[in-house]
């Protein structure tokens, strides 16, 4: 029975080696008749080649990619930079209008701030 299954068994085991390759790899490899020994020598070569040519591609689009970044970057910081600038400016005005309160002396344009600062925000949908 083992003599019989012999050349199934190892159609079956190169069936499942070649599905592990990639695609251009088992294009080749599946018409060749050669050993299994023969076979994993060429799928070396053939990943040897194309390797090199798939690096080439990577390193072009990445640079592209990373000047992307940079100024993706670049808003997003000019962005917070926005944000500490106006939450300082809140903060100031929060001080000045406490200062006011505690002397019983108030100002309209304080009364006006603080009655925004009790009412919910409005968020900017960007």
């Amino acid at each position: 029975m083992c003599q019989l299954a012999a050349d199934k068994v190892k159609d079956f085991l190169k069936s499942l080696w070649l599905n592990q390759l990639p695609k251009h790899s088992q294009t080749i490899l599946v018409a060749n008749s050669e050993p299994f020994d023969n076979l994993a020598t060429i799928a070396d070569k053939i990943h040897g080649t194309f390797e090199f040519q798939n690096i080439l591609n990577i390193s072009q689009e990445r640079s592209q990619t990373t000047a992307s970044e940079i100024n993706i970057f670049s808003l997003v910081a000019l962005e917070i930079q926005e944000l500490k600038t106006s939450q300082s400016r809140s903060a100031n005005c929060k001080f000045s209008c406490a200062e006011f309160h505690r002397s019983k002396s108030r100002s309209n344009i304080c009364g006006i701030i603080v009655n925004l600062a009790r009412k919910p925000p409005y968020h900017q949908v960007l």
